[in-house]
């Protein structure tokens, strides 16, 4: 009896398990997805985790080979733009060399296909085997942080760069799969491409949900147990909004009994601010935490705010949801089709503070309002965004890939 070939998929993805970032995380649940019905194998671009997994491979470029790219990249940058910040062409910069290395491994495995996230490009350097068909993951798309100057001042040089590593990336490329109808309305703006486009929502893997156990931070931060818990995710990052955290926190503060978790890395300007909250409000930002780690604390929180100025499908808000955690957020991004207004959050007008302050307010002051909407958060998301729907979306995608 001749054994049915069982396909091979190789998923990119820039830390394994996810070190933080929500292109690794929606990537992470794909890959535990996946695994039930296919052979997975999980390629680390960035990743000196000593930790022997034989589902992944990882790899990190050397401190001094992405320092002699970074210098390459600097000098073409600034021949047409001599002071703009770089950042973007750092990035690839930074994981060029070990996106090369791993090219033996990926070929050596031999996948029917390839799962490439867009974000740092790792597309570019990959040496695609001939038979593999290679699915393109829109969730960063450069060319949409041109012309954003509440998130950046940086170079237009490096956005061009980094844009036009995409495109010639992009070429590798079978299919694109989006997380939103926005980004699939962003890509459709940004790349002259005749690729077939398919919707596939971020989500929650039913197996991390089950483990996640809630951790009460209110014995570490010292407040009682009738102390109302607001998760604010990456709330150090320009992109998610950190110019409003000290405001939010300190009007919120003043109407309700509460205290603030604040995931990610806060820089010291945030620090700053924050130091000029009033003494009696605890903020709990630990900084980096491990996957599990920072969803055990959400769980435990009541509501999340976010207050995002850029978004394609919130991964932070998508695991909230899945944990019970109403959400306020800004309209921007694909925060309106996974959020219903007074069913499991509020999407609220973009950059209307006062609203946003608003309406978070009066769910911790109603407890029979925050009460219904947990109640009708899991089974909300879970219309929308369904393991098994999701999961026989990548069937027919493979399926029809297969035939072409």
């Amino acid at each position: 009896m001749v054994r049915k070939h069982k396909p091979r998929i190789a998923i990119y993805t820039r830390t394994f398990p996810p070190k933080g970032g929500g292109v690794a995380s929606a990537h992470y649940n794909l890959y535990l997805l996946l695994r039930r019905d296919y052979d997975v194998k999980v390629f680390a671009f960035d990743d000196s985790c000593p930790s022997v997994d034989p589902d992944a491979v990882r790899m990190k470029s050397p401190a001094a080979i992405s320092k002699i790219l970074r210098f390459y990249v600097k000098r073409k940058i600034r021949k047409f733009d001599p002071y703009g910040k770089i950042e973007y062409s750092y990035w690839i910069a930074n994981v060029a060399f070990s996106v090369m290395m791993l090219n033996y491994s990926l070929h050596k495995f031999s996948p029917d296909l390839i799962i490439m996230p867009d974000n740092f490009v790792p597309g570019y350097f990959v040496l695609k085997p001939k038979k593999s068909k290679l699915i393109w993951m829109s969730r960063n798309n450069f060319k949409r942080f041109e012309n954003q100057p509440l998130v950046r001042q940086g170079s237009w040089m490096d956005i061009a760069l980094a844009h036009s590593m995409e495109r010639r990336a992009m070429r590798k490329a079978n299919v694109v799969v989006c997380p939103s109808d926005y980004m699939k309305r962003v890509f459709r703006e940004t790349y002259p491409s005749n690729l077939p486009v398919k919707i596939i929502y971020n989500f929650m893997d039913k197996e991390i949900l089950d483990q996640i156990m809630s951790f009460d931070i209110r014995d570490t931060i010292k407040v009682s147990a009738d102390t109302l818990l607001v998760y604010i995710p990456s709330g150090g990052s320009p992109v998610k909004g950190k110019r409003y955290v000290y405001e939010i926190i300190r009007r919120l503060s003043k109407r309700a009994k509460i205290a603030f978790y604040i995931s990610g890395h806060i820089d010291n300007e945030l620090n700053a601010e924050l130091s000029h909250v009033d003494k009696k409000v605890k903020i709990y930002a630990p900084g980096h935490l491990s996957y599990k780690e920072n969803l055990q604390i959400v769980a435990a929180c009541d509501i999340g705010i976010s207050p995002t100025l850029i978004e394609n499908l919130s991964n932070s808000i998508v695991e909230g949801l899945f944990l019970r955690v109403p959400f306020v957020t800004f309209d921007t991004g694909g925060n309106s089709e996974i959020i219903k207004n007074g069913t499991n959050g509020y999407v609220v007008p973009y950059l209307d503070v006062d609203t946003l302050v608003e309406k978070a307010e009066s769910l911790l002051t109603n407890t029979k309002l925050l009460n219904e909407m947990k109640s009708h958060t899991l089974e909300f998301i879970q219309k929308v965004i369904n393991n098994e729907k999701i999961l026989l979306q990548y069937h027919q995608l493979f399926k029809e890939l297969k035939s072409k």
